[in-house]
């Protein structure tokens, strides 16, 4: 059974820092490729959050049913198909936007760059994140079991 409300819990923040991260990187690959010439209309904006959307609902498809564990092996499974799900996502979605051009191999490697940047990023953040949370959690129980002993 999904938890539903900590799936989408997830996904919204999983959102948010993918769009900071989309921002960015968008801000430096058209500096690099466009040499700061390119002028762009509001619907690019409109692009990269319906973009960083559809990259946040992998964990939907990827996500494991609450109350169990990933193997080692579910992990790096999960990672794969989830980097495999975002790289279509977003070439798709770029080159239907005209963000790149397929023929110039120079653009196609820095949007592979820019989407390895991101996906690294959103995990490292998401790490720390839940790191944060079981050293809190871990801190609540501390606390509780001292109050048991008292």
């Amino acid at each position: 059974m999904i938890n539903w409300k900590k799936t989408i819990g997830n996904m919204l923040q999983h959102y948010m820092i993918i769009t900071f991260a989309v921002l960015v990187v968008t801000a430096t690959y058209i500096s690099v490729f466009f040499d700061g010439g390119y002028r762009f209309g509001v619907e690019l904006l409109w692009q990269i959050l319906l973009v960083s959307f559809v990259c946040s609902l992998s964990e939907l498809f990827f996500g494991m049913p609450d109350g169990k564990e990933f193997t080692k092996k579910q992990w790096i499974v999960r990672w794969v198909l989830c980097y495999i799900y975002v790289n279509i996502v977003v070439l798709g979605c770029g080159f239907r936007f005209g963000w790149f051009a397929p023929e110039s191999i120079p653009m196609v490697i820095g949007m592979l760059v820019c989407i390895a940047a991101v996906y690294l990023f959103v995990y490292v953040m998401v790490y720390f994140k839940d790191v944060k949370m079981a050293d809190q959690m871990n801190q609540k129980l501390l606390e509780r079991n001292q109050g048991l002993e008292d």
